[in-house]
């Protein structure tokens, strides 16, 4: 699933690109349904310009006269930005776009539809909002503010940093770099990190996503992830301890084990 670097990387490119641009025509695929409705949906964004794309979470919205459209791209979603509208295998949503310069499409494609394409008005824009804990690259962010998030809930540490009503943008990937580069156990208890800990895990925290940002996100053997002009990320390249099988600091043998339902990596002589 794409996560904050991931979605910074969409969301970047497509404020390039839609900004000030026209929402002329939508396309929805035959049996797929859109929030609220169809057509609500179509009614809502038909005609109206970008005034702002930005990111919440893993959201990402683009802001309209009267609301907000909001993908969430789930497991398997992607948006790719294309010349002609010849629909791609597995496109749902298709979205005819007029810019300064030109016209093009936007593909919004979803092999499982896990994904999420929405119309929110604004009421439902701002119960989007307040889901969310804080960024992770927030200034309002700070080691005393993780402190009281990390103490917040008794559950380990990798749950704790992945509950997006505590932290906002992080998966499993960039959960599990940040816990290998701060000598933090996964299963760790939120209640027994100490301050010291805290004020390490925010500066691993914001290095793999400031750096997941600069290699325009990570995109794994499933290549799933790719940014909207059909282009891969280069995060994995840097990956320390995910899906590897030997510590890069210790070379002792990679621990995996499911939390939660998700693979996670760590190494049981660096990190305690």
């Amino acid at each position: 699933m794409p996560e904050f670097p991931e979605v910074h990387t969409i969301v970047k490119d497509l404020k390039k690109i839609t900004e000030d641009a026209l929402i002329k025509k939508i396309y929805i695929e035959k049996g797929y349904e859109t929030y609220p409705d169809n057509i609500t949906f179509k009614n809502k964004l038909e005609g109206k310009r970008v005034k702002d794309v930005f990111q919440i979470a893993k959201n990402i919205l683009l802001k309209v006269e009267g609301g907000v459209l909001n993908f969430h791209l789930a497991m398997t979603g992607q948006i790719l930005a294309k010349k002609t509208f010849k629909p791609l295998k597995h496109e749902r949503v298709t979205f005819k776009i007029e810019g300064k310069d030109k016209s093009f499409y936007l593909a919004f494609r979803d092999v499982r539809k896990f994904g999420k394409v929405r119309f929110l008005d604004p009421s439902e824009y701002l119960d989007l909002r307040e889901k969310y804990g804080p960024p992770p690259l927030s200034e309002e962010l700070n080691t005393k503010i993780l402190a009281e998030i990390i103490g917040s809930k008794n559950t380990s540490i990798k749950n704790l940093i992945m509950d997006q009503t505590k932290l906002a943008g992080l998966g499993n990937i960039y959960a599990t770099e940040a816990l290998f580069i701060s000598g933090i156990h996964p299963e760790t208890r939120t209640r027994s990190i100490n301050m010291e800990q805290t004020e390490k895990l925010l500066g691993a925290i914001r290095t793999v996503i400031q750096e997941g940002i600069e290699n325009r996100g990570s995109t794994l053997e499933d290549e799933m992830f790719i940014d909207i002009f059909g282009k891969k990320g280069q995060q994995q390249r840097n990956f320390r301890i995910y899906s590897k099988s030997v510590c890069p600091d210790c070379e002792s043998p990679v621990k995996k084990k499911k939390i939660s339902g998700r693979n996670t990596y760590f190494c049981s002589i660096c990190q305690v």
